[in-house]
């Protein structure tokens, strides 16, 4: 057991070798360095401090220079550090946000070939899981939800206008919260196109009441109107655009 001790060239402690770092010198032969290991990483976080330009422009140099060497090295700190790593991320894209979806995009746009076919693959591998996000999304949002869908459906049949969950939220508060034809309030309403999509309905606020999917599929295609009011406030009508 080695019990050999030596003294800091900066806190003057005596400590052993173990907490002093090893270096190569010219003979090839490696010795401890005159700074203990604290004393080192103190003072090499002041000097980064100090220089960060210097330091910066001489990392950058580096890894231009040793660019595989490099990347290696992250991956592997990467793979044995899964935590730190996604906290540093978390950190990074907060601080970045904006920065990060631009340059995003814009490699899309450059690389569309590549950024589907990624996206096709991760759509194959996960799901499963990407189904029960949706899955659980659209059941914390079902005005959403709701929203999306019909935008879908009315952009599969060319139907022109859309509505906001906000707009349908404002609908049915100003009906009362209940389905225009049966008139029960503990349902779970739909939204309705009084002018079907298939006979050229539009597909804007107006054209829309509430109904619940039992009512909603006893109407079917027909263009029965059950608002008791067909004037609306132009404060839940979106205005074309």
């Amino acid at each position: 057991m080695n019990n050999k001790k030596k003294i800091c060239s900066i806190c003057h402690i005596e400590k052993p070798l173990t907490e002093f770092y090893r270096q190569r010198f010219g003979n090839g032969k490696y010795r401890p360095t005159a700074r203990c290991g604290k004393c080192a990483s103190k003072s090499s976080k002041e000097y980064r401090i100090r220089n960060k330009k210097k330091v910066a422009k001489t990392t950058a140099k580096y890894q231009r220079k040793n660019r595989d060497k490099v990347r290696n090295w992250n991956r592997n700190w990467a793979k044995k550090n899964p935590d730190k790593m996604r906290e540093m991320w978390k950190k990074y894209y907060i601080q970045n946000r904006d920065k990060i979806i631009l340059r995003a995009r814009k490699w899309k746009r450059d690389n569309a070939g590549k950024a589907n076919a990624w996206a096709r693959k991760n759509r194959i591998k996960n799901l499963e899981k990407r189904k029960n996000a949706t899955k659980k999304w659209m059941q914390k949002h079902p005005e959403k939800a709701q929203e999306y869908n019909e935008r879908r459906r009315c952009k599969i049949m060319n139907a022109i206008g859309d509505w906001t969950a906000t707009e349908w939220k404002t609908l049915c508060d100003r009906y009362g919260n209940k389905c225009l034809r049966c008139h029960k309030t503990n349902v779970a309403l739909t939204a309705d196109h009084v002018i079907p999509l298939s006979k050229g309905g539009t597909n804007f606020i107006w054209n829309i009441q509430p109904l619940c999917l039992s009512c909603n599929s006893t109407k079917g295609i027909r263009s029965d109107d059950y608002r008791f009011d067909h004037r609306f406030d132009t404060t839940i009508i979106r205005a074309a655009s």
